[in-house]
């Protein structure tokens, strides 16, 4: 039965070449189409997800008023991650990202190089951001202030498939910065992405102890701000601690500066 049905199917198909080509080709079409839509709705619906606390992490954002326009920014100041976290115990953590704006050359013996997503990062980035480690000790990686924490494709461009743990690259300002760790490429469906990290423990980056500088530092914005809270936490838990801490510390010398919020 199915064989003579098959030998129909075939000689209704030769008989008819051009309708069942146009008949095969929609269908072809339409299958591919759906499979395209489904990859990218699949990576848009996963975004960030290779975070195992993705749920718990919340980026802040800086909101500013000025003669009744509001306008947003995803930077915020270098200090507030810390104050936040010392004044709210529901902050279980914080971590800080600063983009250098240019592009930075790195040389390692004749090679050179210029990568453009260069950060500055605290050195716990790697217990609230989720990397797949190669070579390093991330509890380590970034404790020290001329270390400096690679992708995996950074590291291939310079050493190859050697372990580079201790080599040591200089940059075009002639710092040399020492290879802590090496952390696979992040995937495409990252918000942020960046192919060198840098200590933030550093001198000239650290948070002032007098109350009256911190203060006047808030209203400097160069770093994206993360926030680890408790799951199931709700955006509209921070408008409290938002109002608090702008009122307490900003609303003097505000100039226009309306709340912080938390930006999913």
């Amino acid at each position: 039965m199915s064989s003579s049905f098959l030998r129909i199917t075939l000689r209704r198909l030769a008989r008819e070449r051009f309708y069942a080509l146009i008949n095969i080709a929609g269908l072809s079409l339409g299958i591919a189409c759906c499979i395209i839509l489904g990859l990218y709705l699949q990576s848009e619906l996963t975004y960030d997800r290779h975070n195992l606390k993705y749920r718990q992490i919340y980026r802040i954002v800086d909101e500013f008023n000025a003669n009744g326009k509001v306008d947003e920014f995803a930077v915020t100041s270098p200090v507030l991650g810390p104050m936040l976290a010392e004044e709210y115990p529901e902050i279980q953590d914080y971590v800080r990202l600063r983009r250098i704006p240019q592009k930075m050359l790195f040389h390692y013996e004749d090679a050179a190089y210029y990568w453009e997503n260069v950060f500055v990062a605290d050195d716990n980035i790697f217990e609230i951001f989720t990397h797949e480690i190669i070579y390093g000790d991330p509890a380590t990686a970034l404790t020290e202030p001329d270390t400096i924490a690679v992708s995996e494709s950074f590291a291939r461009t310079y050493f190859g498939d050697v372990n580079p743990i201790g080599r040591i690259i200089t940059s075009d300002a002639g710092i040399p910065t020492r290879v802590a760790l090496v952390f696979a490429d992040l995937p495409a469906n990252s918000h942020v992405h960046y192919d060198a990290l840098v200590s933030y423990n550093r001198p000239d980056l650290a948070v002032p102890e007098n109350i009256t500088a911190r203060r006047q530092s808030l209203f400097g914005v160069n770093d994206y701000t993360y926030l680890v809270l408790p799951e199931n936490y709700t955006v509209d838990e921070f408008r409290k601690i938002s109002n608090e801490f702008f009122t307490r510390h900003m609303e003097p010398g505000a100039a226009g500066c309306s709340r912080l919020r938390i930006s999913i």
